[in-house]
């Protein structure tokens, strides 16, 4: 009703600060925290110390026959004050942890943000115009279709393809005017043995080296008696002479 009459109050524009700048006063922070929780910590363990001294003190003194009971008033106050002032300081590291655990969340949200936006910012500045794409594409295509039709001409011009009755006709047409007797007659190079030498020829095996046993000559034979002629007579007793004579 009355926001026209005093006007409407100005709202406070937000400045947004450098990320590094945020991220400088969240480390500050970050740090004061992290010393605040270990001042704490070395605080509960000094009055831990200090309670147990007068849990001790307090048990010297009951044991007396007669205890102080103003002695055993004070130092009791004093344990129960300290034990309270324990469970504050608890209660200060329980704070201090959660505050820690919310900024550094809060900073790797920060960070996590700041990254989306770097990515946002190439995706833009390296987006690919369409038109452009479809226009690349368009032309591959069509040098895809160019490039397999003189694929299939070149195909075409070279192909041999024949099938085996044109061939055995052709065959026939070459062979037409050989002669039996000129294919007897063709010489024919047989390939030359060869020889084989060096490392890949074959070994053979070593010659003997003992000596072979001794072969025994066979008898000689005896001489066969020499032949006496003898002469044949036709008669009377010259003849019979001239025999015994031979003979003799």
């Amino acid at each position: 009703m009355f926001g026209g009459l005093f006007g409407r109050k100005k709202e406070k524009k937000m400045v947004r600060k450098d990320p590094q700048q945020k991220k400088a006063e969240a480390m500050a922070v970050l740090n004061q925290l992290q010393l605040k929780y270990e001042t704490d910590e070395k605080r509960i363990a000094h009055l831990d110390q200090e309670m147990k001294q007068i849990k001790l003190l307090l048990l010297k003194e009951k044991k007396k026959k007669k205890p102080d009971m103003r002695f055993i008033k004070r130092h009791l106050n004093s344990l129960k004050l300290k034990d309270k002032q324990m469970a504050t300081y608890d209660s200060y590291l329980i704070s201090v942890q959660k505050q820690i655990h919310n900024i550094q969340a809060q900073m790797s949200a920060a960070h996590t943000v700041e990254l989306m936006k770097q990515t946002s910012t190439y995706i833009k500045a390296n987006q690919p115009n369409v038109e452009e794409v479809e226009d690349v594409t368009s032309d591959l295509a069509e040098a895809m279709e160019d490039l397999d039709e003189v694929n299939n001409l070149i195909a075409e011009h070279g192909s041999t393809e024949l099938e085996d009755e044109d061939v055995m006709d052709e065959l026939e047409n070459l062979l037409e005017g050989e002669s039996e007797e000129e294919e007897e007659d063709v010489d024919v190079d047989l390939p030359e043995p060869k020889i084989a030498t060096g490392s890949h020829a074959p070994e053979l095996p070593a010659a003997p080296t003992t000596e072979l046993p001794a072969v025994a000559q066979p008898a000689a034979a005896a001489p066969a008696p020499a032949r006496v002629p003898v002469a044949v007579g036709t008669g009377g007793s010259s003849g019979g002479g001239d025999d015994e004579a031979e003979l003799a």
